[in-house]
């Protein structure tokens, strides 16, 4: 368990200034700000990286913005602690402060560091989801769908957001790439897994519940709308434990509370949402699932294709379709474990 989290900033007057902290009482002084703050700029180092590091009896890990805003955010653990367990979150969910004023820094991170800690208990969906639930990275899937690749600056103009902010996380799950090409004057990205985000049936459904899940999926039609919903569907740590048990059973209120150990409240708040949205049925004194929340990664080999055709109009130069087509020749090689 970490000893707590503090999101800092780099003033020209001063050096290294604490925006805020979590819990208050935490300790942190200027002279170990400093040295992870140089961590993060050794050697002139510019964009957004993350850092391990031990001084005295604690481990740090911390994430830097950038020096176009040049803050970062670090955890303070105990020396028992591996620092690289929080590399993920810590890129994903608390990079997501940085971008934002100090106020609301100081205002968010107390519930920042609560879904840090979560993170770490989360399903590989759960984590996904989480991931999409920046609307920025859903418009930049989009621009991808449709274009097949797209230039970083043509990204750029989709969020306010430091782009790497937006990039990065996508790029460590090998849903896109992005590359220097020789001869361009910007970074080309594109995509390497189509992502599918909907509702499928439960397996192995009681009898009572067939005729709902066939009403449900007669007209179920997926939108962004109903994508949106399936990721915050998951990102409620509530919702995932109620999931799953629920695709191997019906169970009561008084079942859940002893098996899941959440308090009744809580439990019937998160159902009552969850049968709102038609994940589950109440039937009885029990709950049925009804619709299971999925997102799948798909790999997309038919961007070869597109990057053919794009190639054979004049779309694209040979450059950039060559370095595109070698990077998803490579992905299958991998695949086939050939390479």
């Amino acid at each position: 368990m970490p000893k707590g989290i503090a999101v800092v900033k780099w003033d020209d007057r001063i050096g290294t200034k604490i925006i805020t902290k979590y819990p208050s009482d935490l300790s942190v002084s200027p002279t170990l700000t400093m040295r992870v703050y140089g961590g993060h700029v050794l050697g002139e180092r510019r964009e957004s990286n993350f850092i391990s590091m031990k001084v005295d009896q604690l481990n740090i890990a911390s994430f830097f913005s950038g020096i176009e805003i040049n803050k970062f955010i670090m955890l303070l653990l105990d020396e028992g602690e591996q620092a690289e367990t929080f590399q993920e979150p810590l890129k994903l969910i608390g990079s997501e402060l940085l971008a934002l004023p100090d106020r609301e820094i100081v205002k968010m991170l107390p519930s920042v560091y609560d879904k840090i800690l979560a993170y770490l208990q989360f399903t590989n969906r759960q984590r996904l989801a989480l991931l999409l639930s920046m609307s920025d990275r859903l418009r930049v899937i989009d621009l991808l769908e449709e274009e097949t690749f797209a230039r970083l600056s043509d990204i750029q103009k989709l969020t306010k957001k430091p782009v790497e902010f937006v990039l990065e996380p996508l790029k460590d799950q090998e849903i896109i790439e992005k590359k220097w090409i020789e001869g361009e004057e910007d970074e080309i990205v594109f995509l390497k897994k189509h992502i599918w985000i909907g509702r499928v049936p439960p397996k192995n459904a009681p009898a009572a519940v067939h005729d709902a899940i066939r009403l449900f999926f007669e007209k179920y039609v997926i939108t962004r709308k109903e994508e949106l919903t399936v990721i915050h569907s998951l990102v409620d740590v509530n919702t995932e434990p109620l999931f799953n048990l629920l695709e191997k059973s019906p169970y009561s209120i008084k079942e859940l509370e002893a098996i899941t150990g959440m308090d009744e409240d809580t439990l019937v708040n998160t159902l009552e949402d969850l049968e709102t949205k038609r994940f589950v049925k109440h039937i009885g004194d029990k709950y049925y699932l009804i619709s299971k929340p999925v997102i799948i990664l798909i790999p997309a080999k038919d961007v070869a294709r597109h990057i053919i055709q794009l190639y054979n109009s004049g779309s694209i130069s040979k450059m950039v379709a060559l370095h595109i087509l070698t990077e998803l020749r490579n992905d299958i090689a991998r695949e086939l474990g050939v390479m």
